[in-house]
């Protein structure tokens, strides 16, 4: 009879093992902001994109955006995403550049404008139907602006909108 509830017990012990440790394991980690932030790094500091490079230094400056590259087939190339189920795009961003030329100019371009306009209303909501957003501003150099021969200040604004999984 000792047996019986010695194997009972042992039964008890291993169930609440098992559900303690179930319950602290972790099965999903939300990555989509870490995700935004690699994409507008890649975005001001990579010759591919924005950053202005010098061919005979070979080399990029991060921080200086080339007024020249700042267009949506630049980004659409230096970006290039594959598509999930029934053609939705993954990633959806605006970027926004300010800066002085004897008066303001602003140039606003986007990556996948018609999946922005699709997830914009609903960024901010979780749950699979939601898109996450990042936002943010950063102080930039301009090069390439026309009757200056040093690149000017300027404030660059990029918004990355991701479907929530």
């Amino acid at each position: 009879m000792g047996k019986i509830y010695q194997l009972i017990f042992l039964v008890i012990v291993v169930m609440t093992v098992v559900i303690l440790v179930r319950s602290f394991v972790v099965n999903h980690i939300n990555v989509n902001a870490a995700e935004s932030s690699i994409i507008i790094e890649r975005m001001i500091n990579s010759e591919r994109c924005f950053a202005y490079s010098d061919s005979k230094m070979d080399r990029a400056y991060p921080g200086i955006i080339d007024l020249a590259k700042f267009k949506e087939e630049q980004l659409e190339a230096c970006l290039f995403f594959e598509y999930g189920e029934r053609d939705r795009a993954f990633v959806a961003a605006q970027a926004k550049l300010r800066y002085e030329n004897n008066k303001m100019e602003e140039k606003t371009i986007y990556l996948q404008h018609q999946w922005f306009k699709m997830y914009e209303p609903i960024s901010g909501f979780e749950g699979p139907s939601g898109t996450s957003s990042t936002y943010q501003k950063r102080f930039v150099l301009v090069a390439g602006v026309e009757k200056h021969e040093k690149p000017v200040p300027g404030l660059l604004e990029i918004k990355v909108l991701k479907p929530n999984e």
